[in-house]
């Protein structure tokens, strides 16, 4: 199943791959399927060889029982294991690679008096250290007229600030070790900003920290020795849930009150919706063991839209079968005629019939409406007493799986 060479190659030549191997045709298959183009499975391939600069920055938080807004370490190691696909790379780093030749030459431009040039051949060095989990991301080694070194991040934002993630920390820090192990000094970091929305460019200079090194080396050895490398998943470090703090009574039970409420009436839809499709489904069967055709059913406060189509594809196909000499090319209502006439067939077995539900306008309802809205306060004050009720319900257990304020009301549809 594995075709493209590269791709081989690079599964093959992971240091887990007698864990992964079970798992590499799926993981072609859907990789396959995931990306544009064989250069981009490639990539995913060669990448589970190694954790980059945003995979490490979320390590270093996920190693301490800390959250990362950046993602989780378990998707991570997943990836490696090729248990799942990586994620698709960020809007932002497409944005470095579109802009990097003209942004690097604009940064030696702003330098020149320095007379900085790329030092290829120490990037070609830095590139060859094929250490663990480590390998030299996306800095540049440029290298001055005074034979100092700079490391350099060129970096694309819509709008440039003065701010440095932990992601572009890391990088340069990470790649800095991995210029130290190929024997190359680096004397400086640096990251480039070029604006993208005036194209200006601003240099921030970066201080070394060691403890940061230390860190993503840690993650790093622990999170790939001790998960990638045994075919294991750590676990889910989740965003932590913060419990409002106000501390005034009266204020707390009110905004308490409400969310009690809310939360309730949710409930309360959503049952009430259940036993609604419930009863749809067995409306619908009850409905199609009679010829409604075309029309609109008036069930006192319901109104069912019945739309009938014939399959005049499977009809053609029967009687091609059945009675070959037949001419096929005519209206439904010739098809069925000839089904009948020509075969022990019921032609009524072509016909599907789909039923739109609606509600009804009227005063009436309207009226029923009020009745309701009255009928729910009522069963809110009751049911939020009672044990059975969301305030009953540990703050701390709660997973938000469901978006409540933005999502459109349901429509009634055919299912």
């Amino acid at each position: 199943m594995l075709s493209s060479e590269t791709t081989l190659a690079a599964l093959t030549h992971l240091p887990h791959w007698q864990h992964v191997r079970s798992r590499a045709d799926k993981w072609l298959q859907d990789a396959t399927a995931h990306y544009q183009d064989c250069g981009q499975v490639d990539t995913a391939a060669i990448g589970a060889g190694f954790f980059d600069a945003h995979e490490l920055a979320v390590l270093v938080k996920n190693i301490d029982g800390e959250f990362s807004e950046y993602g989780a370490a378990r998707s991570i190691c997943a990836s490696k294991s090729l248990h799942i696909l990586p994620p698709a790379p960020a809007v932002e780093v497409n944005r470095c690679l579109a802009t990097e030749a003209h942004h690097l030459q604009l940064f030696l431009e702003h330098h020149r008096v320095l007379g900085m040039t790329v030092d290829s051949q120490a990037e070609w060095d830095a590139n060859e250290v094929s250490d663990s989990w480590m390998r030299f991301g996306a800095s540049h080694i440029l290298r001055t007229d005074s034979d100092a070194r700079v490391l350099v991040l060129l970096d694309a934002p819509l709008a440039a600030d003065g701010r440095l993630s932990l992601p572009q920390l890391v990088q340069l820090h990470n790649d800095r070790l991995v210029a130290e192990r190929a024997g190359i000094c680096i004397d400086t970091m640096v990251v480039s900003k070029l604006d993208m929305c005036d194209w200006k460019l601003s240099v921030l200079p970066v201080e070394h920290i060691p403890r940061l090194t230390e860190q993503l080396v840690g993650a790093g050895d622990h999170y790939w020795n001790k998960y990638v490398q045994q075919d294991l998943l750590p676990d889910l470090i989740e965003k932590p849930d913060f419990v409002l703090t106000v501390q005034n009574a009266q204020d707390r039970e009110r905004i308490t009150g409400l969310a009690d409420q809310m939360a309730m009436l949710k409930l309360i839809g959503d049952t009430a919706y259940g036993r609604f499709k419930t009863l749809e489904g067995t409306l619908r069967t009850e409905l199609g063991r009679y010829s409604t055709g075309n029309a609109m059913l008036s069930l006192r406060a319901l109104k069912v839209d019945a739309k009938s189509s014939f399959d005049s594809a499977g009809a053609k196909s029967l009687l091609a079968t059945a009675a070959p000499q037949a001419n096929v090319d005519v209206d439904d209502a010739q098809l069925a005629a000839l089904i009948r006439r020509l075969t022990p067939h019921d032609p009524a077995k072509f016909i599907t019939t789909d039923y739109r539900v609606m509600l009804g306008k009227s005063h009436a309802l309207t009226q029923l409406r009020s009745e309701l809205d009255t009928g729910v306060q009522q069963l809110l004050q009751t049911h939020l007493d009672t044990l059975k009720s969301v305030n009953d319900l540990s703050v701390h257990k709660a997973v938000p799986v469901t978006e409540i304020s933005t999502k459109p009301a349901r429509r009634l549809a055919p299912s």
